[in-house]
């Protein structure tokens, strides 16, 4: 059995720290007594361990013009920066082949960059969204005789642990051959970091998931499989602190699950050195932190039980949201979590005189930029591990090419880039990638803030689209109530209807078996889009909805459900002229014109609405669809259920997409109009 929490870790010969100040402060500081952090808040880097160079990742000496030997690095992380010299003078330096006046000269050759020679560059560390978070960004600007500055590059600035810049530069040189022990360190001072933001509650013990495996003392061979079920426990035995191991499901991991035939000998240990060395990694840095327990889904949850696996999938939410620290395995489960790194990095060391005689490292993009951020890891694409990071108040993520910690909505990474994902003004990050934290949960719109998400990701079991959204669920109710039915909240409806495929990706089919009902995104596969109505807009009401459960999780499968809702229902023809995606990919959804055929308004004559289908294969023979309005310009396209349950009303239909009007369309927009309420019927969606 583990000790609790050491402040020594004699076992990996590591002396963990319980704080690292002053590096550890992790809030941003608009001053210090040495004025070094004035007029820029700054984050102090956190201390780590400089491994040996034949450890680093290689990098290229660039030779330096007088200029750029004498760049002060305090100056660079103060809010006016460095102004370095003219753009004419680091032409003429980099055809002496200075190396960082080479980067800058490069970044100019665009013939669209009214850049002058005798513009100033201004210099200094900060990033493009406005925040101190992202300290590994040094910003290049031009400055006009105007004093009118203008970026026109970011470089990546780094330097080493040992080196005198490292107080001041937050920016690390990344390591090829990562060292269990020093990432440790690392990661020990980040949590330690992110325990003085969070507060008191950061250790206290959580409720233990029923199975858990126990780690053993610091060097032992072998692991339990304990069930805290089979004997009785006193409520403090049925709390503590435990780590949860999220990873992506392959060969090797697949050949490890606890069955039925094998539990019983878990029970009486496990050879550590029979586990993929994923799961070797994290049970050691489980013992590391001085934890006694590790939740692992392959080793914990009886493979091949249905009722284990209804009881414990329905509980994985709580288990990862309960958890000490999440530690997310971006890597094969054969792989490891400190494998050799394989990435392609052209670090330019250029010499400074001061402070020390320091060396400072470019690139000429930052390095997220280069390898990635945590957008990049594996796990972004299957949709059980979406759950399992959002719901985790503590995340450390391991991927191919670096180490990360997040922790509320901070993020940490080993290249030393800090970014805040809630920043006050617009971030830099890309579309589609939001990040992802626990305060998504509350999100007034489900269907952006974790549906579009979710719904991009891979199942290896179509049935799980429910199940494993189930948690994030089950913590929504908790937080704000409501009723849950097949993957949307009543409270939405029906707003929440109009959601379309008009941007997915590859294929989008209906599953083999019955999956949720055809108004739910989730009977279908692929990535959904929303469409944003308001209130005021809604001209349908919703009258009834239900669904049957498939066991006893109201937030995982269901058998069925309907929704009766009332207004306009008019009919239609799809033309057989096809308008392609805007995404080009095969199997994407092709969209077609649409027009009413029995209209009630002369002025809905001559629209030409849009039909997106909902599947990749829809039959273009079909030509007739009924039109359901949920505003004046955005409906459902549906198709009638020929042979209707005995419990369904005779005007029962399916969703076979959505109808809309463009929205840049704006006379047609306009000139739709809703006839008047006894044109209205009461229909049934199945």
């Amino acid at each position: 059995m583990a000790a609790p929490i050491p402040a020594q870790l004699s076992g990996h010969g590591l002396s963990m720290p319980l704080s690292s100040s002053p590096a550890s402060s992790s809030e941003p500081t608009s001053g210090s007594h040495d004025g070094l952090y004035t007029g820029l808040a700054v984050v102090r880097p956190i201390r780590r361990t400089q491994l040996p160079e034949t450890c680093m990742a290689p990098y290229s000496n660039a030779p330096a013009c007088d200029s750029c030997r004498k760049i002060p690095t305090r100056a660079l992380i103060s809010a006016a920066g460095h102004r370095i010299h003219t753009i004419g003078a680091a032409k003429l330096a980099a055809a002496n082949h200075c190396g960082l006046c080479e980067l800058i000269v490069h970044q100019l050759d665009d013939p669209h960059d009214d850049a002058h020679d005798h513009d100033m560059i201004v210099m200094r560390v900060a990033n493009a969204n406005g925040t101190p978070y992202c300290q590994d960004i040094l910003v290049v600007e031009s400055e006009g005789q105007m004093r009118y500055s203008r970026l026109f590059t970011e470089f990546g600035i780094y330097t080493d642990e040992e080196d005198a810049a490292s107080e001041i530069i937050p920016g690390r040189r990344m390591a090829q051959c990562p060292d269990p022990a020093s990432s440790i360190l690392l990661a020990r001072a980040w949590i330690d970091a992110s325990k003085e933001r969070t507060g008191d509650d950061f250790d206290l013990p959580k409720a233990l998931p029923r199975r858990l495996i126990d780690v053993g003392y610091r060097e032992s061979p072998t692991v339990y499989l304990r069930d805290l079920s089979e004997a009785p426990r006193s409520d403090d035995q049925q709390i503590g602190r435990y780590v949860c191991l999220s990873h992506r499901w392959d060969t090797t991991s697949c050949e490890c699950t606890t069955t039925i035939n094998n539990i019983d000998a878990r029970k009486n240990g496990i050879e550590l050195c029979s586990l993929p060395l994923t799961f070797q990694d994290a049970i050691k840095i489980t013992r590391a932190f001085g934890l006694q327990y590790i939740w692992i889904d392959t080793l914990c949850i009886i493979q091949g039980s249905e009722l284990d696996w209804a009881e414990e999938s329905s509980k994985m939410g709580s288990y990862y949201g309960s958890s000490w620290l999440t530690i997310g395995a971006g890597v094969h489960s054969a792989q490891g979590l400190f494998d050799q790194r394989r990435f392609d990095i052209e670090y330019r060391k250029v010499d400074l005189r001061e402070p020390g005689n320091s060396r400072l490292y470019f690139t000429d993009r930052p390095v997220n930029q280069i390898i990635g951020n945590e957008q990049s890891s594996i796990l972004r694409t299957r949709a059980w591990t979406f759950q399992e990071e959002v719901l985790s108040p503590r995340y450390l993520g391991f991927q191919g090419s670096q180490m990360y910690y997040r922790c509320g909505e901070y993020v940490d990474f080993e290249s030393g880039c800090k970014e805040w994902l809630c920043p006050p003004v617009g971030s830099d990050r890309t579309e589609g990638e939001a990040p992802l934290y626990q305060d998504l949960i509350v999100e007034e719109d489900w269907v952006s803030s974790i549906v579009v998400n979710y719904s991009s990701r891979e199942l290896s079991y179509e049935s799980d689209r429910l199940p494993a959204i189930s948690g994030i669920a089950h913590e929504r109710q908790r937080l704000r109530g409501g009723r849950y039915l097949a993957g949307l909240w009543e409270e939405d409806l029906p707003q929440a209807l109009c959601w379309s495929k008009e941007y997915a990706k590859g294929q989008c089919l209906k599953p083999h078996e019955y999956r949720a009902p055809s108004w739910s995104w989730a009977a279908i596969d692929g990535t959904i889009a929303p469409t944003q109505i308001t209130a005021s807009e809604v001209e349908a009401s919703v009258e009834h909805v239900s669904t049957d459960l498939k066991g006893h999780d109201p937030m995982g499968a269901v058998l069925g459900g309907l929704l009766v809702i009332r207004g306009v229902l008019r009919r239609g023809l799809v033309c057989t002229e096809q308008q392609r995606s805007s995404y080009n990919h095969a199997g994407s959804i092709a969209k077609y014109d649409f027009r009413l055929v029995d209209s009630n308004e002369d002025a809905d004559d001559d629209i030409i609405y849009t039909f997106v289908p909902d599947t990749s294969d829809y039959p273009a023979n079909h030509a007739a669809l009924w039109f359901f309005n949920i505003t004046a310009q955005v409906g459902l396209a549906l198709f009638p259920v020929s042979s209707p349950h005995p419990q369904y009303s005779k005007n029962t239909f399916t969703r076979v997409g959505l109808i809309r009007i463009d929205r840049f369309d704006i006379i047609a927009r306009s000139a739709a109009v809703l006839p008047d309420e006894k044109f209205r019927t009461t229909i049934t969606i199945v």
